[in-house]
């Protein structure tokens, strides 16, 4: 897909983001999520799907504080798309704290991309 992304080190430059940590986390699993801007100052981080793409934020927002973090919502978007189009993998519980909502949205985001879901 052609987005306009944005670089990791320029939006999520302060480690303790909930932004950062779920980047972090998704590379350390041999991911490479990359990070788009998708409108009116709202940014998703990307993981590449067969036949399409991943989008995952808190209410369309990654570099909030882990201590405002609600829950990750992760959306299927297939390359075909208009972007209105999704389906949603992962919708965190809001009483998970950030380490227990990022640790089960990257488990969803690997079980579609194995195929299982």
């Amino acid at each position: 897909m052609n987005h306009d992304y944005a670089s990791i080190r320029d939006l999520l430059a302060d480690p303790r983001t909930a932004g950062h940590l779920l980047w972090d986390n998704l590379d350390r699993e041999g991911f490479t999520p990359e990070i788009l801007y998708v409108a009116g100052g709202c940014w998703v981080i990307t993981v590449d799907a067969p036949g399409g793409e991943i989008w995952i934020a808190d209410e369309a927002k990654i570099t909030h504080s882990t201590d405002e973090h609600h829950f990750w919502t992760a959306i299927f978007y297939p390359a075909r798309s208009d972007c209105e189009i999704g389906e949603t993998i992962y919708d965190g519980l809001e009483e998970a704290n950030h380490q227990a909502d990022t640790i089960a949205c990257i488990a969803a985001v690997a079980e579609r991309l194995s195929g299982r879901s």
